[in-house]
């Protein structure tokens, strides 16, 4: 999570190309950081032209380029059977504080809270 910190620290400033950068290097090191690319996305689209975006982008996928071989290679099996487990059931237990929320209500809540800051980034 530094390196994403570091990254929104370098797109703070406007250093757009370094940030995503850096913003690679932590995806390649935990997937959690995934969950801000689309707002990311919809931010670079409005701070830079496309031309901008696509160079940024480039910089970020040659960073997975020169990661991603010496795992792929050594364990190139594991990762395809065991990334895209697709057949996977989760399942999902109230914690003990929300369990007078009915489930319909929480998943309401959750779409328009959801709904709200994707106009907010937009607009």
């Amino acid at each position: 999570m530094t390196l994403l910190h570091a990254a929104m620290g370098s797109i703070l400033f406007g250093w757009w190309h370094l940030g995503l950068i850096i913003f690679s290097a932590a995806l390649s090191i935990k997937m959690n950081v995934l969950l801000y690319a689309p707002s990311l996305f919809i931010l670079m689209l409005k701070a830079m032209s496309i031309s901008g975006v696509i160079s940024a982008l480039a910089g970020a996928a040659l960073v997975q380029i020169v990661l991603g071989p010496p795992f792929l290679l050594s364990f190139l099996v594991e990762y395809i059977s065991r990334a895209f487990n697709l057949g996977c059931v989760f399942i999902h237990f109230w914690s003990f504080n929300f369990k007078f929320v009915p489930e319909p209500f929480n998943f309401q809540c959750c779409l328009g809270s959801q709904t709200r800051c994707c106009i907010w980034t937009c607009c």
